[in-house]
C-alpha cells in the first residue's frame, strides 16, 4: 500500500477524551464505541494489544509524537449498544 496516502489517518487521535464516541462501519453496520481511557507507551509494550477481556472493545494505535516512532499513542474503547 502507499504509506503516503495513509500515515496521517490517525493524526489528530490525540484529541479524543474520556467518553468520545468512535464509530466503526463493517460490512454496512455500524458500531458504535466509547473512549474508556488512553495511554502512550513504549513500542515494545505489545501486552495491551494481546489482553484478553470479556468486552467488545477496539483498541486505536498511532504514533508519539506524531510523525516520529518513539512512542505509541493508545486509544481504549468500549462497545455501547443503544
Amino acid at each position: 500500500w502507499n504509506v503516503g496516502t495513509y500515515n496521517a489517518i490517525f493524526y489528530l487521535l490525540h484529541k479524543l477524551e474520556k467518553k468520545d464516541e468512535i464509530n466503526v462501519f463493517y460490512k454496512g453496520q455500524r458500531y458504535k464505541y466509547r473512549v474508556v481511557d488512553t495511554r502512550i507507551v513504549d513500542p515494545s509494550q505489545v501486552e495491551y494489544l494481546t489482553r484478553k477481556t470479556n468486552r467488545e472493545f477496539v483498541t486505536l494505535q498511532t504514533c508519539w509524537p506524531p510523525g516520529t516512532t518513539l512512542k505509541r499513542l493508545l486509544v481504549f474503547a468500549v462497545r455501547v449498544t443503544d
